[in-house]
Parts: C-alpha cells; sequence; structure tokens
C-alpha cells in the first residue's frame, strides 16, 4: 500500500528579482510503500534537503503533486498543512516516542561517532522492521544508507539512479558506494 507518492514534484527558486532561477527539483516522480525505508543520496544542491523539506511540509513546491495517505499536502492551507504535520509526519525524537505514519531524517548521523550512528540507524532499522515504520532519511554517509531498503541518488534536481537491497548489508554498501562513483563521474 503506497503512503506516499510524489508526481511532477518542482521546486524553482529566485532569490533575487532579476537572477536568474534555480531549479532545484525538475518534475520528481517516486512512491513509498508502507513500510518501506528509504534513503536519498546526492551531492550538495542536488536537492535532497528540499525534496525532504517538501514532503515533510517544511517547505512548499512550486508545482507537483506529494500525496501523504492519499492527502494531497501540497494543497493544504498552512493551519491544515500545521495540524496534518503533528498527526501524520514525525522527525527523528518525535519518531521515538509518537509512532508517526512517515519519519523523516536529515542526515541523522552527520556529526556522530561511528558507534553513536550504528545507534541510531539501528533504531530506524528496528522501528522500521517491528513497526512498519515508514522511513525517509537524506544522507551522504554510505554506511547510514546501507541500513536503507531503498536508495535513491538526485543530482541536479533529478532522479538519476535507483537501488535496492537484496539483503545483505555489505553487499549493499559496496553498491551505494559503486552508484555514488557512477553519478559523480555523469558528465555535467
Amino acid at each position: 500500500m503506497e503512503i506516499l507518492q510524489i508526481k511532477k514534484l518542482t521546486k524553482v527558486y529566485n532569490a533575487f528579482k532579476d537572477a536568474k532561477e534555480v531549479i532545484a527539483l525538475n518534475e520528481i516522480n517516486f512512491n513509498v510503500d508502507k513500510g518501506e525505508f528509504i534513503g536519498i543520496m546526492g551531492s550538495s544542491g542536488s536537492g535532497k534537503t528540499t525534496l525532504l523539506n517538501i514532503l515533510s511540509g517544511i517547505d512548499k513546491a512550486t508545482s507537483g503533486e506529494v500525496h501523504i495517505n492519499g492527502q494531497d499536502i501540497i494543497k493544504m492551507k498552512k493551519d491544515e498543512l500545521a495540524l496534518f504535520r503533528r498527526r501524520k509526519v514525525g522527525f527523528i525524537f518525535q519518531a521515538l516516542i509518537c509512532e508517526p505514519s512517515v519519519i523523516f531524517a536529515d542526515e541523522p548521523t552527520g556529526n556522530l561517532d561511528s558507534k553513536s550512528s550504528k545507534s541510531i540507524m539501528t533504531t530506524f532499522k528496528n522501528m522500521n522492521e517491528e513497526k512498519s515504520a515508514t522511513v525517509i532519511m537524506v544522507t551522504h554517509d554510505a554506511f547510514a544508507a546501507s541500513f536503507c531498503k531503498r536508495k535513491i541518488f538526485i543530482k541536479d534536481g533529478a532522479i538519476r539512479l535507483e537501488i535496492i537491497s537484496a539483503g545483505d548489508r555489505n553487499k549493499f554498501f559496496d553498491k551505494i558506494l559503486e552508484a555514488q562513483s557512477v553519478i559523480v563521474g555523469e558528465k555535467q
């Protein structure tokens, strides 16, 4: 069962009146099933945090659709969205207490030592496997990404590659490193 549907999601920034537009997300499309553990990777400026911010209701899209549990959050008014976020969406620490439908994590292991990183990722893994929590995580860390069941790689605001774990974390870690090198090596 799909818990999240993203259709033609676009975000364009225009910082200054006469400045050139920056396309942060360019018609992104993907679906997330209930209980999936998805990692989103990409270099700085690729659009991954913008994507997470829109999916979680923190930022607004320029166009497109984001359906969480069948409701298009893009069309919600500010107060409706705030109520929806309180009831259905969780961030790292809220997830440990509230058990939301979807957990959003932006670089949860970014400034942690390896032992703490493993502890956080094991907690996410357990929540995903034992409580069927849907987890969507942005990370640069291939080790953290190896806990995910599916990885989406973003470059220049578009999905470039998706890989799925066959169950062996060590092999998936190697696939992630290989995929990163392919994405980084693409011609600009």
